[in-house]
């Protein structure tokens, strides 16, 4: 017993002086210079692109199909930003309003199924027992189905505002 005490206490100590010589050289030791064009780049803020931006067709993607996505999606973020610009509060600030979706936004019906839930069970097979099933609801949901396989095709993705949230 007494030697795996002194096999014990050995470790701690070593571990020890391990764990304090880390710290010295981490604390000690210089940071390399960064390279000048490192810096320029880390400094460097580029707006992001409006045209083929995703970002803004995703605030706007359950809008009513008469509205073009896109265009509410920059209306949302441009509205958030006049609000901080302007230090306002944010409180009433509703990117899902009427005011933005329009009268027909994206609804699932209550008590509405999906289904597969890909969490739980595998979906492949559900879906290719249930093909009626899917085509029917994708000609309820045709629209955003089109708004989905166009988000695919945008070039970039950059988010302006990272602290809105619905």
């Amino acid at each position: 017993m007494n030697i795996f005490l002194k096999i014990v206490k050995g470790a701690i100590a070593f571990l020890l002086v391990l764990t304090i010589a880390v710290g010295l050289c981490w604390w000690l030791l210089p940071d390399e210079e960064l390279d000048p064009a490192a810096i320029e780049f880390a400094e460097l803020t580029l707006p992001p692109p409006t045209k083929k931006n995703a970002y803004f067709l995703l605030w706007g993607f359950s809008a009513s199909p008469e509205l073009d996505p896109h265009t509410v999606g920059r209306r949302i973020v441009a509205d958030h930003d006049r609000l901080l610009a302007a230090q306002k509060s944010l409180a009433k600030f509703s990117p899902l309003s009427s005011a933005y979706m329009g009268q027909n936004p994206l609804t699932f019906p209550d008590g509405y199924q999906f289904i597969c839930l890909a969490q739980q069970e595998h979906c492949l097979p559900v879906f290719l027992s249930n093909a009626a099933e899917i085509e029917a609801r994708s000609e309820t949901y045709e629209v955003w189905l089109a708004r989905y396989r166009k988000l695919r095709e945008y070039e970039e993705f950059g988010s302006p505002m990272a602290r809105v949230t619905p």
